[in-house]
Order: structure tokens, then C-alpha cells, then sequence
């Protein structure tokens, strides 16, 4: 069976979701922490969000976090190997836009990329 992939925000009603997976570097706890951007990406990212230079430091900001998944997969085959055999996961996080959000490249391209079917953003 193809796990299915859908992402939400943590301030919503679909992040109490039964298969809802917290994947913040803040919040999340355990296996989830694999799939958290680390602490100096996420760091780095929110200070040029606070300088109003986000939409600039995206395409790098996509980068590091698509390597640091591609460093956690290789690395930490616990979370991964129970990840994949879900038959589905909502990555939540805090962001309020998911196409400026590690959940959406979580969900889109890494899962996408290992077989996964992503079914996009719930809404409430």
C-alpha cells in the first residue's frame, strides 16, 4: 500500500488528525525530530523571514532542507523505516503559508521521491 501524504498546520483542527505527525524542531518530539529542520536552518530562516527576505532566501533555505532529509534518511533508519510502511502521515508544523514550509517539501518532494502519494494541505 502507498502512503499517503498530507500536511497541515499545527493551529488548525486538522492537525488532532489521528495519523498527525508534529515535525517541528519546537514541539515535535522523537521519531518526528528527523524530520525537523535542524536548529541552525531553522534559526537562519526566521531571521531572514524577520528581515522581510524569506521569498530571497527560499531556494537555499529548500536546499539545506532537502540535504539535511537526504543526512537524516542515511542516518537515522528508525524514523524512516516506521514512516514508510504508515498508510498515511499529516506532517503539521507552524507555518501558516505550506508552500513556504519544510512540511510541504517533507511531504511533496522527499515522500513524493521515496513512492509516497501527496494529497496537499487540509483544510478546515
Amino acid at each position: 500500500m502507498t502512503l499517503v501524504v498530507r500536511t497541515a498546520c499545527l493551529k488548525s483542527a486538522a492537525a488532532r488528525r489521528d495519523d498527525a505527525l508534529d515535525v517541528t524542531r519546537g514541539t515535535g518530539t522523537g521519531d518526528a525530530l528527523a524530520f525537523a529542520p535542524s536548529t541552525e536552518l531553522l534559526t537562519w530562516v526566521k531571521g531572514e523571514g524577520r528581515r522581510g527576505r524569506l521569498e530571497g532566501a527560499w531556494p537555499l533555505y529548500k536546499q539545506r532542507y532537502l540535504d539535511e532529509m537526504n543526512l537524516s534518511r542515511a542516518t537515522n533508519h528508525g524514523p524512516w523505516n516506521k514512516l514508510l510502511v504508515r498508510r498515511s502521515v499529516t506532517f503539521c508544523c507552524y507555518c501558516e503559508n505550506p508552500l513556504r514550509c519544510h512540511r510541504y517539501l517533507l511531504g511533496s518532494i522527499v515522500l513524493v521521491g521515496l513512492g509516497a502519494t501527496y494529497e496537499g494541505e487540509v483544510e478546515t
